[in-house]
């Protein structure tokens, strides 16, 4: 649901180009060096079998971009080997679906072709044991057995189009990215693929990702948003609405607040991306001489 809603950022165009989907008047986002960041979510970073798919169309092979990652900071716990999670991942002119520990990758699937100028399908699996890579609806890799235990991703965001961790932004267009709680069948993947390029399907192809139990499903087709306003962040203190904060692009308002006994029934705290969220307040003069105390209450990735 919503919890899962992502963020714009950066240079992404949308609506962009056509979609992926044959039979679909939808449209894709077209990647320029942003992103779309999901905030933390330890539903969409499982430790057993999971499924992460994606149509990418890339307008270069030249290097190393990521589509669609969900990765920990490369400077991590053990410093800049950590790989925790897991990429899709456009290596020059091939395919890769890659899963990592705190120390490194534990298994690299690598197959496939990476055509500039063509969407392709492009789905990796963990099965619990092994990693497998499908592009357009065929068996590219796998199985690959993992070196060392899976980690799962443990602190940051879900990234579309870049891995922020690692600066490896993509270059192209990017649609209907889903991440499945399991580890999808063969011909579950194949039957996305043939309802995809299908011109006449028997169902629409979001209806079949559902159906298949994505999690996580972001259709990649707003329309390109002008905000009306600011949103502010209310001032109750003495200072009134001259302290008043604007809520910025990468800040998700409206959740749950902080379960405990002092606070009233019905208050909420904000999600923040984790790169650019933030609330700004304007400059105040509160560094006075007289004896004052600062007090805010944190709990990552949660703003209360």
């Amino acid at each position: 649901g919503a919890a899962a809603n992502g963020f714009y950022q950066g240079q992404v165009t949308h609506p962009g180009t056509s979609s992926a989907l044959v039979a679909s008047s939808d449209t894709a986002a077209d990647f320029i060096g942003g992103s779309v960041s999901i905030p933390y979510l330890p539903a969409l970073n499982p430790s057993g079998p999971f499924t992460v798919e994606c149509w990418a169309n890339p307008t270069t092979n030249s290097g190393p971009q990521f589509p669609l990652s969900a990765f920990s900071s490369i400077y991590g716990p053990t410093g800049p080997s950590d790989r925790q999670g897991w990429v899709i991942y456009q290596n020059g002119a091939d395919w890769q679906f890659r899963l990592g520990d705190a120390a490194g990758y534990v298994a690299i699937a690598e197959g496939g072709v990476a055509n500039v100028g063509l969407w392709h399908h492009v789905v990796g699996v963990y099965d619990g044991t092994n990693a497998w890579l499908y592009v357009n609806g065929a068996l590219a890799a796998g199985p690959v057995a993992l070196g060392r235990p899976f980690s799962p991703n443990p602190s940051h965001s879900t990234d579309i189009g870049n891995a922020t961790a690692f600066g490896r932004v993509f270059y192209g267009s990017i649609d209907e990215p889903a991440i499945y709680p399991g580890a999808l069948s063969a011909e579950q993947i194949l039957a996305h693929y043939q309802n995809a390029t299908n011109a006449e399907p028997a169902t629409s192809y979001g209806s079949l990702v559902l159906a298949d139990g994505a999690m996580g499903y972001w259709r990649l087709d707003e329309p390109l948003w002008v905000a009306p306003g600011p949103l502010f962040a209310v001032n109750t203190g003495t200072l009134g609405s001259t302290a008043d904060g604007f809520y910025g692009a990468g800040v998700q308002t409206g959740l749950p607040g902080a379960s405990y006994p002092g606070f009233e029934t019905n208050h909420y705290a904000c999600a923040m991306n984790g790169s650019i969220g933030s609330v700004a307040i304007p400059g105040q003069n509160i560094n006075r001489s007289e004896e004052h105390t600062s007090e805010t209450p944190v709990t990552v990735p949660y703003l209360v």
